[in-house]
């Protein structure tokens, strides 16, 4: 990484904020860390800053009382968005699975995927229910942010390598 490209992480909650700034430092990037609005906006506005995380916004439907009232509305429309992300990710990803396999394993293979994906899905829905009674639904949806975080670094570093690794010989 150069040093221009540099990632902006804002959050007011110290460990939460360390976790996804040392994620990322093991990724090889450079990180600038803010603890609440005002920093993280001379931060976000700095030159360099090639992507903002902004973990606040739940905490400023909280605390904010203008935003009550539009609390649903505001959390419908990221629902919205990481909605859309799930496609704009899944769409060429099966796309690329679909046209580099052969027709006699394909069926097979997209049943696995399938399979293993239901199968997975379960378990952090199960999990996320037992976690926020035990240590508080805030906490939890941090967790799985950072457990979020730590898969987004892993591909984006090692997904070169297994798209290299199994593209067709032009």
């Amino acid at each position: 990484m150069t040093s221009t490209n540099r990632i902006a992480v804002i959050e007011d909650e110290a460990p939460i904020r360390r976790g996804v700034a040392d994620v990322l430092r093991a990724s090889g990037y450079e990180v600038a860390e803010a603890a609440d609005g005002a920093r993280g906006l001379e931060e976000a506005n700095r030159p360099g800053i090639t992507l903002v995380l902004l973990a606040s916004v739940p905490a400023a439907l909280r605390h904010v009382e203008a935003v009550h009232a539009y609390t649903r509305w505001v959390t419908a429309g990221f629902s919205l968005l990481l909605g859309l992300e799930f496609g704009l990710l899944m769409i060429p990803a099966l796309s690329y699975l679909m046209e580099n396999t052969s027709d006699d394993v394909r069926g097979r293979i997209f049943s696995l995927l399938f399979m293993v994906v239901n199968g997975v899905t379960a378990v952090p829905v199960l999990l996320t229910a037992a976690l926020s009674d035990w240590f508080g639904i805030d906490r939890v949806i941090a967790g799985l942010g950072l457990v979020l975080v730590a898969a987004g670094g892993l591909v984006v570093r090692y997904a070169r390598r297994v798209f290299e690794a199994g593209a067709p010989p032009r």
